[in-house]
């Protein structure tokens, strides 16, 4: 939304004295780009789809972007996924197994879960990603959209995979 209740503000601020070291950083989202966001699309709520428009919402001097959904339980340090930043990729994700429904053979394909996702920020922004990934998202109405977009409408070649660690 547009704007942050104090109360809310004040709960976000409290992080910093629970998880010392932490570096909060939010904004408000400015609705026009919330615009862009389908409100009927797949068996999320909407809002799951503001992940495809992340890059678009930071500083342009944010090159990276670590997303990872609410229900992820992080019990190590996760630092060392920074190794693997690389500007060959525009996202980075950990790898499912999917099989190819239509096939006997059962072929694996490369299909990344976006519960957690290294997103090349400077590359969504440049290529507008987002942006198609949400008109995608509005025009075929996944079951999942999210994951879906990114799969089908990034190069596969464009897609990097993290170790399972990481999901």
């Amino acid at each position: 939304d547009t704007s942050i209740s104090e109360e809310f503000d004040q709960k976000l601020e409290s992080l910093s004295e629970v998880f010392p070291g932490i570096e909060l950083f939010y904004q408000a989202v400015d609705k026009e780009n919330l615009n862009l966001v389908p409100r009927d699309a797949g068996m999320f709520h909407w809002s799951t789809n503001i992940l495809l428009l992340l890059p678009k919402l930071v500083p342009d001097d944010i090159r990276w972007l670590l997303y990872m959904d609410y229900d992820t339980i992080v019990d190590a340090n996760i630092r060392s996924i920074a190794q693997h930043f690389d500007d060959s990729f525009d996202i980075l994700g950990v790898m499912e197994e999917v099989r190819l429904a239509q096939t006997k053979v059962g072929q694996i394909v490369k299909y990344v879960n976006s519960g957690v996702l290294l997103m090349n920020a400077t590359s969504w922004r440049a290529k507008q990603l987002g942006e198609s990934l949400l008109a995608y998202v509005s025009e075929t109405k996944p079951r999942y959209p999210d994951q879906n977009a990114v799969n089908s409408q990034i190069s596969f070649e464009k897609i990097g995979l993290l170790p399972l660690q990481y999901n």
